[in-house]
């Protein structure tokens, strides 16, 4: 049954037009969107059908260093980052790594995992070198402005609009202003802690000798 809420949506900014728009591209000067185009959100009036979804709902990871948003990345460079370090020696056998993973049921929880064995670590026992937490976001990765990136305490959700034209945001849905007295889930808050990266609903794994 369709049904209409406030929800954080999810748009890009092309910034040499100043523009907000949805879609692959901007639809004033047609520039591709990428990895660098900004992610932004706004509390929305939408409606939510299941059977003909106007939006999705998807999971976004707030940068604590930039404070972008950004697509998680897969389990599968997770695990790839934790098993080795930049000599090719490797971190954490097979063992380790499900020592380090139990009970880590969302890729954020294994994230956060990963940084806090990393930390514990310290060095790579093959070549001596300073183990750092891998950075995460692709906007510092990308602009090179850190070379670790802060993980979030939580995921952020936010309705993405659905179809591939490309369409300003005003024109695609109209503004509301939210309720005050209308609570809005989907956001979070951007953590302070600078103990959060290794935070994490599960256990903490256990210390490697």
């Amino acid at each position: 049954m369709a049904r209409m809420r406030i929800a954080t949506v999810e748009y890009r900014r092309c910034e040499p037009c100043a523009l907000d728009y949805t879609g692959p591209h901007c639809p004033r000067c047609r520039h591709p969107t990428s990895v660098l185009t900004p992610r932004l959100t706004r509390s929305l009036l939408i409606v939510v059908d299941p059977a003909c979804p106007d939006f999705v709902r998807e999971e976004r990871w707030r940068c604590r260093s930039c404070e972008a948003l950004y697509v998680p990345p897969a389990i599968a460079p997770i695990v790839a980052r934790a098993a080795r370090c930049t000599c090719g020696a490797t971190l954490f056998d097979r063992a380790a790594l499900a020592d380090i993973f139990a009970g880590a049921t969302t890729p954020l929880a294994q994230a956060q995992r990963v940084v806090a064995a990393i930390k514990r670590r310290k060095r790579c026992r093959t070549c001596g070198a300073a183990l750092a937490p891998p950075c995460w976001c692709p906007i510092c990765a990308a602009t090179q402005l850190a070379t670790s990136s802060i993980l979030p305490l939580r995921s952020t959700w936010v309705y993405v609009p659905t179809g591939n034209a490309a369409t300003e945001l005003t024109d695609r849905i109209a503004d509301q202003t939210p309720d005050p007295r209308d609570p809005t889930p989907d956001d979070d808050a951007i953590a302070t802690d600078p103990t959060a990266d290794m935070a994490s609903d599960s256990p903490a794994p256990a210390r490697e000798d």
